[in-house]
């Protein structure tokens, strides 16, 4: 009996450890965001999510596995250290011309090309319009040149 009794209570304190463990390793910020997983819509696509105040970024498991995760990852830190304020910048140089109010962009990696859009886009990204948002094509240098360029697009056209 005593002997099952610490068996029990070290299976209980290893699960404990692993999950307290597991959890560490799955909580990840870039640039000060919460990498999120993704619960909603086209999870298992895009199986992560970050929210900052103009956009919502779904990143695709196909980009990740393709790139790597630590890659993956850095160029986003990158990406992400300069939009809101490139986002601000378009709000700001825009002012008196954009609506009160201009709801966050959906912003989709597609440099696995794994869509039915990335085979015939020639461009590094386009934007699709105010319910698909913005899909970023080829790689992180590019989508960092594009991606101004497309959010300019849907502060005008919307």
């Amino acid at each position: 009996m005593k002997h099952s009794i610490r068996i029990a209570a070290l299976l209980l304190a290893l699960l404990l450890c692993a999950g307290a463990l597991g959890c560490r390793a799955k909580a990840r910020t870039v640039a000060g965001y919460a990498v999120e997983q993704n619960e909603g819509r086209s999870a298992e696509s895009y199986p992560y999510i970050v929210r900052t105040p103009h956009a919502t970024w779904y990143l695709a498991a196909a980009d990740i596995e393709q790139m790597g995760e630590e890659a993956f990852f850095a160029g986003l830190e990158t990406i992400l250290t300069n939009q809101e304020a490139d986002f601000s910048d378009a709000f700001a140089a825009l002012d008196g011309y954009l609506k009160d109010e201009i709801p966050v962009i959906d912003i989709h990696t597609d440099f696995a090309a794994k869509t039915e859009r990335a085979k015939w886009n020639k461009a590094g990204a386009y934007y699709l319009g105010p319910d698909m948002g913005i899909y970023l094509y080829l790689n992180w240098d590019v989508a960092g040149y594009a991606l101004l360029h497309e959010y300019s697009h849907y502060l005008t056209m919307e």
